[in-house]
């Protein structure tokens, strides 16, 4: 019996570990100041754009993003491997994270392929799951066109440097419900010149060690090899 309820304990503490996960929703936009805003030192306070912005100080270094548990950080590129200005725009438009590569003006931040510009997050975490992806075309509404925005266009996914998504059409759609996994995900946008997407918000879940099952499935086979030495000896 007591052989029993050390397995079972041990199966339950191993299987906790599994299935431990955090989730929550990073909030971007303004959106009536619910937005969350970067941790640390290097955010300052609008960069030359319209209305009130956060900016990367030193772009090289992105934006990082901390809740409940959670940390990703943020950069803006040009090719893929140039730094830029991250934007996250937070009024009058309450749009979301964009970029301001040199040389464009206030109102082009955001995501753009005419510059060449993408999004790089990076989980600070562990591999991380994200879902409910809401894109917009720079006002926070969706990705047909308003005013002086074009539409949003479309982008590549690049997963832990893997192609995943190409082409994806957000011409009509603002909210991509898809889920995806990985550690580092860039949004590269491949539009026309007059497109450009900014990113509202998205779902993230942890996603438990992998290594943690074969630890119990170990533990749980050293605990069994025990108990039947005990057994031969006895």
């Amino acid at each position: 019996m007591t052989k029993l309820l050390t397995l079972t304990a041990a199966a339950f503490a191993a299987s906790a570990i599994v299935s431990t996960a955090s989730a929550t929703t990073f909030t971007f936009k303004g959106d009536g100041g619910a937005h969350d805003t970067p941790l640390g030192g290097n955010a300052v306070n609008d960069c030359g754009t319209v209305g009130t912005d956060i900016c990367s100080d030193d772009d090289s270094l992105g934006l990082t993003y901390g809740k409940d548990g959670i940390w990703i950080n943020v950069k803006a590129l040009n090719n893929s491997t140039t730094a830029a200005t991250l934007i996250q725009d937070i009024q009058p438009y309450n749009s979301g994270l964009g970029v301001l590569s040199a040389g464009e003006s206030g109102n082009d931040d955001q995501v753009q392929a005419s510059t060449s510009e993408s999004l790089l997050f990076t989980s600070l975490f562990g591999e991380i799951a994200i879902s409910n992806i809401e894109f917009n075309g720079g006002h926070d509404g969706d990705c047909t066109p308003v005013g002086s925005e074009g539409e949003c266009g479309t982008f590549n996914l690049v997963i832990d440097g893997v192609l995943s998504a190409a082409n994806t059409g957000l011409t009509a759609v603002n909210l991509l419900a898809m889920t995806f996994v990985g550690t580092t995900f860039e949004f590269i946008a491949t539009g026309d010149d007059t497109s450009g997407f900014v990113i509202a918000q998205f779902d993230v879940e942890a996603v438990p060690l992998p290594g943690a099952l074969p630890l119990l499935l170990s533990g749980l086979a050293g605990l069994g090899f025990a108990a039947r030495r005990k057994k031969a000896a006895a």
